[in-house]
């Protein structure tokens, strides 16, 4: 039973907690971002901060933030609170105490583990190893690197905090005894963005027999790692990361090391492909982030490329920009620290990559004319003019296309799937001057279905149909020009309908001076 649960929601900002998961991009007084319950290419899931709540208006998912946390990690009631409870640093009553001493207790432990690890760093093959790609003593310190050793030395020390240790998987018990999954190996402690030790990564190197064991082994998921959430280095490069902007994501902790040694800022993740979470954790630390992307020129570094570069579209963002080492006889950014030299990049955009990159490897006609449609089907749902207008201008540079060719044709005051009191009414939410120039032309009686929510909005409140419009991108935002046929055309419309009952009950003056005002609108 938790005491103070009304303190704890009245305490939750949802912002602040979405974003820890998704990357939330503000529009308004409101936060929008994909929606992560349904499969969709534009985003309709809305963060309200004054509200604290979501809404999806594509799948119709909504709530509080429970509700969220409840849904996304398939928590019940009580894990949620304490989950919430663990990343806004909230309080709870009774159960809390017992949670945080867990926590701390788990830090501290790692924390003598890292430094445990660090001072095992002392066998000269290993750190000539180490030596050799380029590393020296004091980034062995920085960059949290260290040697783990011989399984019983490490049990040995482990010992007194063994419950912790194997729940963390710092330690593993088999029928054969207990085991340290780590042992021999080459230790990256692994922060968090408080600079806190909560995990580590462990590598191979040349001078053991690991036989057919994966290069890199990291701590098992825990209730304090999980690797999908963690980025390695973004805690060394926090400072330059906010004055900057810059960050560039790699595959491998040495490229991450060796881009860091020539001050770029640069993150690595733990063995998983970048994802939607890391990319809420980089924008959470700088939502201003320009991301660059430099992963090996193999097949697999190109598809994560690509892959990656697909989400950061999705998240509308294309200041993106891929990055390819062109000194020669590097293979990867971790031999040119190896041979002592400087990396030289070219670098190019990413949308502008992407598109040329997949046309490459599209082989068909058919295929590649799809693809080309889809991608100016996407755009043209961006409402801001000039991004949409310089990403066409890209796939028109990329594709040999003129650029005409690529908007959508559409007459948007006769098409039927907009009516005109919806185009009319989100224009006018969107800006002052329209607002000006709906109420200047249009009085309260001249809108039929939006009647209600027109004289609400005009009192100050805005009703669930008003926002539905304002978030729905299907509803295209009216230039001035559309705005003004817009109005014309629906007074012309309502001048029609009053014509009609003019007709029906014989007023002949009226439907006289009704003709008139049509004529004038003509």
């Amino acid at each position: 039973m938790i005491a103070n649960l009304d303190n704890i929601k009245a305490n939750i900002n949802i912002v602040d907690l979405i974003s820890h998961f998704l990357p939330l991009h503000k529009e308004g007084v409101n936060y929008k971002t994909c929606c992560p319950f349904h499969s969709e290419k534009t985003p309709s899931f809305i963060v309200s901060p004054n509200k604290n709540i979501y809404h999806c208006f594509g799948c119709g998912n909504g709530g509080d933030a429970i509700k969220f946390i409840m849904e996304y990690k398939r928590l019940n009631f009580s894990e949620a609170i304490e989950e919430i409870a663990n990343i806004l640093n909230l309080n709870i009553e009774k159960t809390q105490n017992a949670i945080y001493e867990k926590r701390q207790n788990a830090l501290a432990f790692l924390n003598a583990l890292n430094e445990y690890f660090k001072a095992n760093l002392t066998d000269e093959k290993i750190i000539n190893y180490l030596f050799k790609r380029g590393l020296n003593e004091g980034d062995f310190a920085k960059f949290d690197i260290g040697f783990v050793g011989l399984n019983e030395n490490i049990i040995n020390f482990c010992k007194n905090n063994l419950k912790i240790a194997l729940e963390l998987g710092v330690i593993n018990q088999t029928q054969r005894g207990l085991y340290c999954p780590f042992s021999n190996r080459i230790s990256f402690a692994i922060r968090d963005k408080s600079y806190k030790v909560v995990g580590f990564s462990s590598r191979i190197h040349d001078y053991f027999n690991f036989k057919n064991s994966p290069k890199y082994i990291n701590s098992k998921e825990s209730f304090i790692f999980k690797k999908s959430f963690l980025l390695y280095n973004l805690a060394n490069i926090r400072t330059e990361f906010l004055k900057t902007n810059e960050v560039i994501i790699v595959e491998g902790f040495f490229d991450a090391i060796a881009l860091s040694k020539f001050n770029f800022s640069s993150v690595a993740s733990l063995g998983t492909a970048f994802n939607e979470n890391h990319l809420a954790l980089l924008l959470k630390t700088n939502p201003n982030a320009k991301i660059s992307l430099c992963f090996d020129e193999d097949t697999a570094g190109l598809k994560a490329t690509l892959k990656t570069c697909e989400l950061l579209f999705k998240n509308r963002l294309f200041n993106a920009s891929v990055l390819k080492l062109v000194n020669e006889n590097c293979k990867d950014i971790g031999d040119i620290l190896q041979y002592g030299l400087s990396p030289n990049f070219k670098k190019e955009n990413a949308f502008e990559f992407y598109i040329k990159t997949r046309l490459l490897n599209i082989k068909d006609a058919k295929a590649k004319g799809d693809f080309i449609n889809a991608l100016k089907n996407s755009v043209n749902k961006i409402d801001n003019f000039y991004l949409k207008d310089e990403l066409l201008t890209t796939i028109s540079k990329v594709c040999n296309i003129k650029k005409d060719n690529l908007y959508l044709k559409q007459n948007l005051i006769s098409n039927n799937n907009f009516k005109l009191e919806s185009l009319i009414f989100k224009k006018a939410l969107s800006d002052e001057k329209s607002l000006y120039l709906v109420k200047s032309y249009l009085n309260e009686s001249d809108f039929n279905e939006l009647k209600e929510d027109y004289t609400l909005f005009l009192q100050g409140s805005l009703s669930d149909k008003a926002k539905a419009i304002l978030f729905k991108e299907e509803t295209p935002l009216l230039s001035e020009e559309e705005l003004k046929n817009a109005i014309k055309a629906l007074i012309k419309q309502n001048l029609n309908k009053d014509l009609e009952k003019a007709k029906l009950n014989k007023d002949f003056n009226q439907i006289l001076l009704l003709k008139q005002k049509i004529i004038a609108l003509t």
